[in-house]
């Protein structure tokens, strides 16, 4: 980003948290091909058109010259915004999950299995997405602190890139951005079932069971969402998380 002159550099600064807005809440996994010419470049006139109502004005000779690196510069950040929410998620996942061996494992082997085996317990049950029971016994859907924590953490922080700044965060956690919380936890945990070590289980954690798993998570919560009962609690939830991200 550095080859652009300082008011271009503010202006993709803005395109890119445009972009991953995009990817919290519409599509975390665009595809190169359609992106560059479809959604990265609609992003770009957006910001474009922005800084001409506010009669901001820009470098010359930069735009349309350089309109595709641009647009491939916006796409790249949308692998660096999963990136690092994959790295948030990860910080702290076995405190949040409680995955440690118990004090009985003797060996390197006995607590690499012990954490497999809480990691396949956590996944089979789904209990990675599971808070406590309510106050009339039913569960809580979506609600895990592994999920919470994440969330308010990296998408609600004072960073001049947290998503908070924009009015799809302010209201309520979107839908998709808990999902692809949600989906991330369970490639972690899944690369700590296949072997359990931490740094083995990030390096090796599949972008493509991830995708798989938030599709399948907002198959789930569309049809948590049908239910009176639980969609209610699970909106009221994500209002709750919200306002403890912004206000406090």
């Amino acid at each position: 980003i550095s080859f652009y002159p300082k008011r271009w550099r503010g202006l993709l600064d803005l395109a890119k948290a445009r972009m991953r807005l995009h990817a919290a809440v519409e599509d975390a996994f665009p595809r190169l091909e359609v992106a560059i010419d479809g959604r990265c470049s609609e992003v770009l006139h957006e910001v474009i058109a922005y800084y001409k109502t506010q009669n901001w004005e820009l470098e010359k000779g930069i735009y349309p010259e350089h309109r595709a690196g641009m647009c491939r510069l916006i796409f790249n950040d949308t692998q660096t915004f999963r990136s690092d929410l994959k790295k948030e998620v990860a910080k702290n996942l076995r405190v949040d999950y409680d995955i440690f061996p118990s004090k009985n494992a003797k060996t390197a082997e006995e607590r690499t299995m012990q954490i497999k085996s809480k990691a396949v317990e956590l996944l089979s049950s789904a209990a990675y997405l599971r808070g406590d029971v309510d106050a009339n016994g039913k569960s809580s859907n979506f609600a895990h602190r592994g999920l919470q924590r994440p969330c308010l953490a990296f998408f609600y922080s004072n960073s001049k890139k947290a998503l908070r700044q924009f009015t799809e965060f302010q209201p309520h956690v979107p839908y998709k951005t808990l999902t692809l919380v949600g989906a991330i936890v369970y490639g972690l945990l899944d690369g700590l079932r296949e072997y359990g070590d931490d740094q083995l289980a990030f390096e090796n954690t599949s972008w493509s069971v991830i995708q798989s798993a938030q599709q399948q998570l907002n198959e789930s919560l569309t049809n948590l969402l049908g239910n009176d009962y639980h969609g209610s609690k699970l909106n009221a939830m994500l209002e709750d998380w919200a306002q403890t991200g912004m206000y406090v």
